[in-house]
């Protein structure tokens, strides 16, 4: 858990030095243009996953261009998720589809899923995303679905996060 509080704050410290430098229009661009991490309109994702397992991540996506990225996941508990996004619009702030694979829980379920994006609160450097969508199944583990879905989970589960990007 304190290893999930070390990441928050140092994504916090890297995004609140830009902020800061975002206020002087000269310096914001210099910094932002360069920043190992945020140039080139590359986005971090905080937030919260609901599907078939859910979980807390961090997300980093690599934009390749203005309309493809391709983007990792590490969550709690043990999660880990990665996947293509497609924009619709050149902004970062703007809508996109993610096509996506999920690993909740260390293989006790497996998914492959699409998923519509948005931005609730849009700034052009920080803002409230949302994604809804769908995931199929792929694999679950016996004994979790036993747990967690008295032995009859769905092959299609519905699928959505909420959260803060960068």
């Amino acid at each position: 858990m304190t290893t999930i509080k070390n990441l928050l704050f140092i994504l916090i410290l890297v995004s609140s030095t830009s902020i800061v430098a975002y206020s002087n229009e000269n310096v914001s661009t210099i910094i932002i243009e360069s920043h190992p991490i945020l140039g080139n309109k590359h986005l971090i994702e905080i937030g919260s996953h609901f599907s078939g397992f859910n979980f807390y991540f961090v997300d980093y996506e690599f934009r390749l261009n203005s309309k493809i990225g391709l983007h990792a996941s590490l969550g709690y508990p043990s999660s880990y998720m990665f996947g293509f996004k497609s924009h619709l619009k050149k902004k970062r702030s703007g809508p996109y589809i993610d096509l996506f694979f999920m690993n909740g829980g260390l293989n006790k379920i497996n998914e492959l899923g699409i998923d519509y994006g948005f931005r609730l609160l849009k700034h052009e450097f920080f803002g409230l995303f949302m994604k809804v969508g769908i995931s199929k199944v792929l694999m679950i583990d016996e004994n979790f679905e036993n747990s967690e879905y008295n032995g009859e989970a769905h092959s299609f589960m519905l699928s959505s996060s909420i959260g803060l990007y960068f």
